[in-house]
């Protein structure tokens, strides 16, 4: 999943308007960063089911990231930075929907993957409704999500237009990204490639994001 979170970030700033887009896109795929991270220094893995071309997804052993216990520690980490260096009004508001949307990141990915979320850790349960054995299905749950997000965002004091329509190309690209990877029959070539550029589009979306949300406020 990536637009779907992608539209939770921007669910995110019509929930609180004062915290800038680029670090809710940013708290929407932090599990997603920390997953890369640690796949790439070998702490969590992907795996290439062998059904891959027509499955079309990946699987993960991914405890400290994916798992409840582990969104939840993430979703903490993040909601403490933002009360330390937020310079903002609002500062408990502002943590508790940054924790949020940390958490939603959890809640969407248990709705697409295979049962493969743990609650704490590699000897507990694991959750998933496997959205993704459906990808018609689970397109359209990530596009619906986004869409929403896309239009409260445009609603009320949202910046102007050319920054409106900045983020609603973002949300295009991400959607573009999405669908693509949702019917790909090659896997990918490795950890590192993937992880690397997944990283990149992590970075590139939220900055492109947070400076497309800055600047003079429509009224």
């Amino acid at each position: 999943m990536f637009v779907g979170h992608l539209g939770a970030g921007l669910v995110a700033k019509a929930a609180d308007r004062k915290i800038n887009l680029g670090i809710l896109f940013a708290a929407a795929m932090l599990l997603d960063a920390v997953l890369w991270i640690l796949a790439l220094a070998g702490a969590e893995h992907m795996n290439v089911p062998a059904d891959y071309a027509s499955g079309h997804y990946l699987t993960f052993d991914f405890p400290y990231s994916h798992s409840l216990l582990g969104a939840i520690v993430w979703a903490a980490a993040a909601a403490l930075l933002w009360r330390i260096f937020a310079r903002e009004g609002g500062l408990m508001t502002g943590a508790v929907i940054i924790a949020l949307t940390v958490l939603s990141h959890w809640v969407l990915d248990a709705l697409v993957h295979a049962p493969e979320l743990s609650l704490w850790g590699d000897a507990s349960p694991r959750v998933g409704f496997d959205l993704w054995d459906h990808q018609p299905w689970a397109l359209a749950v990530e596009l619906v999500i986004a869409l929403a997000g896309l239009i409260l965002f445009w609603r009320g004091k949202a910046p102007v237009l050319w920054r409106k329509l900045a983020v609603a190309a973002l949300v295009v690209i991400a959607a573009a990204f999405t669908a693509i990877g949702a019917y790909a029959t090659q896997p990918p070539p490795g950890v590192a490639p993937i992880a690397t550029t997944s990283l990149i589009i992590i970075v590139v979306f939220s900055v492109l994001a947070g400076f497309a949300d800055v600047g003079k406020k429509a009224t």
